[in-house]
């Protein structure tokens, strides 16, 4: 990778070429997880971190949907599923995880889904 927060010192020359009615629009980063940890840590830890978290979301969706016991808690594990899914997406859209506060709310989700999982 290129290193951190050097999306926007490199894509400097492109930036120019966005032009809106009245400004130039500024490209800080690349609005996509898949593509930001590939510029800035390389593809390798891109690869390692995203198949990772389709591994735990495809694992958890086996045991909340395919399980054979089937009891009351389940309604709150697929609400956790759905959350977690949801902000996955959300991140393959726009990088929600630097501010401080949501990236707290999405490794909370995601430990709550390796919970749901033992």
């Amino acid at each position: 990778g290129w290193g951190p927060s050097t999306f926007s010192f490199l894509h400097l020359e492109n930036n120019k070429a966005f032009l809106a009615p009245k400004s130039i629009i500024d490209a800080q980063h690349s609005h996509n997880i898949i593509l930001e940890l590939s510029h800035n840590f390389g593809i390798p830890l891109a690869i390692i971190l995203i198949s990772s978290i389709i591994y735990l979301l495809v694992k958890a969706w086996s045991v909340i949907y395919l399980s054979l016991n089937k009891n009351s808690s389940r309604i709150i594990d697929k609400a956790w599923f759905s959350s977690a899914v949801i902000v996955f997406v959300s991140n393959l859209t726009d990088i929600t995880h630097y501010d401080g506060k949501i990236s707290i709310l999405i490794g909370a989700l995601f430990a709550g889904l390796k919970c749901i999982i033992k």
